[in-house]
């Protein structure tokens, strides 16, 4: 009966015992689950340590050689996990591209765009060139030979640059080829450095010569047929009597001296053939097709002296010589309508009188 009373004091021992055994049994599995915690905490750090290896590894000589063992490596970790495995991409693609960079042997290629260039070899290779006589800088490129249109357009009247056929023009083998505009002639002579050149016709009244080398200074002999010949200077050998700065102050509508380089105007130049004198004629005519300059200078006909266009200025040119004072004349223009109309000039200096309409070459002389 005594056994069995609670409050003996034998029993409280054994229990007391036993309650530490039960508690150690069940802490057991505790502690197996906080190793295998410790375990993958020290997995994580091994896969770890080559990024905190690769930091303080800069202060080292060796540390290349060590970053690029250890960029793998965290590749290789991270990738397990599952969260930045493409990263391993970008750096397999700077790998590879390392060897072109860096290619220093003569026979490699050097990428650049869809062509492979090869570099240059240490020694020198003689090539040959593909054209082993090339043409010499500035040499101009051959004449293209005016079409019978062109030829058309220009005995029409109907062209904005008739100096394109007409005078002299050096060709690409080093001959010039000179054209002149004389109709009804029989026969033109091209005088040049005491040399008489023969002219062939060529298409309706246009003559062509061709000579070797630059022309330089030359005079026209046409020969109308008994006691009519005559030796005259070209018109259009001549370069333009406007400047760039008349042109742009004209097409700005800003010129304050029009007068001093519309109109006609007598002017003389010296050459080493002697001097030439005759008249330079221009008119403002924007919407022309053509402008021809007629008068007693060629029996009012205008088909030998079509005038040229300056560009978007507006303005048609050309220089007469053995033109003077006291010559009549007007200008023939041909609309975008196709008909042909004379005018008098707007700025002449002089004028026939009314009923006439003809216009006058007259020098200014006011003093």
């Amino acid at each position: 009966m005594t056994s069995s009373t609670p409050s003996d004091p034998g029993s409280e021992p054994a229990e007391a015992a036993a309650k530490p055994t039960r508690t150690r049994k069940a802490a057991a599995p505790k502690s197996a689950a906080a190793e295998k915690t410790a375990t993958a905490k020290a997995s994580t750090a091994k896969a770890a340590a080559p990024k905190a290896t690769a930091k303080p590894a800069a202060d080292k000589p060796a540390s290349t050689r060590t970053r690029a063992a250890a960029k793998p490596k965290a590749a290789a970790a991270t990738g397990a996990d599952g969260g930045a495995a493409p990263a391993a991409k970008p750096a397999a693609k700077r790998a590879a591209a390392k060897p072109k960079v860096v290619a220093t042997n003569s026979t490699s290629p050097v990428a650049g765009g869809g062509v492979d260039t090869p570099l240059a070899p240490a020694e020198h290779v003689e090539v040959q060139a593909a054209d082993p006589t090339p043409e010499p800088a500035g040499t101009p490129a051959p004449a293209q030979e005016p079409s019978n249109d062109d030829y058309e357009k220009l005995l029409g009247g109907d062209t904005h640059n008739p100096h394109g056929i007409l005078g002299a023009h050096p060709q690409g083998d080093g001959t010039t080829v000179v054209r002149t505009l004389r109709h009804h002639a029989q026969n033109v002579t091209l005088l040049q450095g005491g040399k008489e050149i023969p002219f062939e016709s060529t298409y309706g009244g246009v003559f062509s010569a061709v000579i070797d080398g630059p022309v330089g200074d030359y005079r026209v002999r046409v020969d109308y047929g008994p006691g009519a010949v005559y030796e005259v200077d070209d018109p259009y050998r001549w370069l333009p009597t406007l400047g760039e700065m008349d042109l742009y102050l004209i097409g700005e509508g800003r010129h304050e001296n029009l007068w001093d380089v519309l109109g006609a105007h007598v002017r003389t130049y010296d050459t080493p053939g002697g001097q030439v004198s005759g008249t330079s004629f221009a008119v403002w005519a924007p919407s022309a097709r053509g402008v021809r300059v007629t008068g007693d200078f060629d029996h009012w006909s205008g088909a030998g002296t079509p005038m040229r266009s300056l560009g978007s200025s507006g303005v048609w040119e050309l220089f007469v010589p053995e033109v003077g004072d006291g010559t009549r004349y007007k200008f023939q223009i041909l609309g975008q309508d196709g008909v042909g109309r004379e005018r008098a000039d707007p700025l002449a200096f002089s004028s026939e009188v009314p009923p006439a309409t003809a216009s006058k070459v007259v020098t200014n002389r006011h003093e």
